[in-house]
């Protein structure tokens, strides 16, 4: 059984469209995905340490006199706020008052195990997100923690 060349030319025209049409479906996937890598990417550029200064505070301790000593690294999810004139954040002082209140509340035996440690910087994520307007705490991080 012989094809004419008159009967390969609705196959070859078949097979021609099906390729653009499996060319088409690979771009448009290809570019979905490169957009939501570049999302991703982008998101992560939107995150910035903010190292605050060491706190000293007393604890709430009524028996004996105890104080922690805390140097803590907030993790930020947005863009760095703009300093005022004369520099600093202008934000800082509300972080630095909304954290020495809760941990001068604290005691040492609450804070001397893994278990307190971690309630404690939950409690300070959430404070800190009621109290400052600009950006929010992802993650917080304790870079030194003595007490005494």
């Amino acid at each position: 059984m012989k094809i004419s060349n008159h009967g390969r030319l609705p196959l070859v025209v078949i097979i021609v469209a099906l390729l653009l049409v499996c060319l088409g479906a690979g771009a448009f996937t290809f570019a979905k995905i490169g957009k939501k890598g570049h999302a991703k990417a982008k998101k992560v550029e939107d995150v910035y340490p903010w190292k605050l200064q060491e706190f000293v505070v007393n604890l709430a301790d009524v028996s004996e006199p105890h104080y922690l000593k805390v140097n803590i690294t907030l993790e930020m999810e947005g863009k760095p706020p703009k300093g005022e004139e004369g520099g600093g954040n202008p934000e800082e002082a509300k972080a630095r008052d909304a954290i020495i209140m809760v941990l001068s509340t604290k005691t040492y035996a609450s804070l001397i195990s893994d278990r307190g440690k971690m309630h404690l910087k939950e409690e300070l994520k959430s404070t800190l997100n009621s109290v400052l307007k600009e950006g929010k705490v992802a993650n917080i991080y304790f870079t030194d923690f003595a007490m005494q």
